[in-house]
């Protein structure tokens, strides 16, 4: 099959705008200056702002343009799932080497849509931009929640129980496999922590399902379960206690073969997105069992909020001497 033609920037504009769909909170989409969106009584708008930039979150041959797209929108959500709230509107921003084929472009493009269709949300505008560096993709969501419903980091109170969803260091596994081998040539074993990494998926339902109970703070794991509990503790001016369990014999033993420490990758490794949360004793644990036959992951107690500042943590009841450090791009 022969290359699509590369278009214009409005070509691409109109090509977009004829498969974006509406929602009902969306007065004006694609083509103004402006989106337009109808507020409802009674609720609050929560928004966040996230990018994906060539060679510094992905790199050629790591991840397929469509599976940029949707990554690109899915760590959004993944903020907005944070809050408890429900997403309704992406804007999305793309700046396009000139050199990217028209075939990529809207294999990115159809991701996008794939994600915001997923979460039943509405594309309600964006920008095209040609790039003379590297692809970039900046996707800004809205999401809307009951008034002073919306769930903060802040929030921590001492003796509260710590939660989390999912299995911490399964997308950092991915990113190993991927440094070690590539994709493609990854032993199959790696293929569902690659997965992970390239196609994340927000923990929408899951957080809106929580957000039902008494909690107090919640956040998503984008930076690693240790960085992202201790904007939490920062924003709370508490700390935790941890009793971690120790790495799954199976990820300890690939994490190994992929050259790294299964303990580090737990604690430290980013881009799994799923949610670490903080409630009342006694608050989660009934409504445990419901959780995980409803949406198929763990959620387990990892520890408790302390007045004492800082973290300390043990892993099987043996104290951790040292911690390490989750991402940081300017570390």
């Amino acid at each position: 099959m022969p290359p699509a033609r590369k278009s214009g920037e409005f070509e691409r504009i109109r090509w977009i705008r004829d498969r974006t769909e509406g929602g009902p909170r969306i007065a004006v989409g694609p083509g103004d200056d402006c989106a337009v969106l109808r507020p409802r009584p009674g609720e609050e708008w929560v928004w966040t702002i996230d990018d994906l930039v060539e060679d510094v979150h992905f790199r050629e041959g790591w991840i397929a343009p469509r599976e940029i797209g949707r990554k690109s929108v899915e760590i959004s959500l993944s903020d907005i799932a944070a809050m408890g709230a429900r997403p309704i509107a992406i804007l999305a921003a793309a700046e396009i080497p000139s050199t990217y084929p028209e075939r990529s472009f809207r294999a990115l493009c159809d991701g996008i849509r794939d994600a915001v269709r997923s979460a039943g949300a509405a594309l309600a505008g964006g920008n095209l931009a040609r790039s003379t560096g590297p692809l970039a993709i900046t996707t800004t969501a809205l999401g809307t929640v009951a008034r002073g419903r919306a769930i903060l980091r802040s929030g921590a109170r001492p003796g509260d129980e710590i939660w989390m969803t999912g299995d911490p260091g399964g997308a950092a596994l991915g990113l190993a496999a991927i440094e070690r081998w590539g994709r493609r040539r990854a032993p199959r074993a790696f293929r569902p922590p690659i997965d992970r990494l390239v196609r994340p998926r927000a923990r929408i339902r899951e957080a809106l399902w929580l957000a039902r109970l008494p909690l107090h703070a919640m956040i998503d794991t984008s930076d690693g379960l240790l960085a992202d509990l201790g904007h939490i503790l920062e924003e709370s001016g508490a700390g935790a206690a941890l009793d971690l369990p120790p790495p799954d014999p199976r990820f300890r033993a690939l994490a190994a073969r992929a050259g790294r420490d299964a303990l580090d990758l737990m604690l430290s490794g980013g881009e799994d997105y799923d949610l670490v949360l903080c409630a009342p004793p006694g608050a989660i644990e009934p409504m445990r069992p419901r959780f995980e036959r409803r949406f198929g992951i763990q959620l387990r107690r990892i520890g408790r909020i302390t007045r004492r500042s800082g973290i300390r943590a043990r892993i099987d009841g043996r104290p951790l001497r040292t911690l390490p450090r989750g991402f940081d791009h300017f570390a």
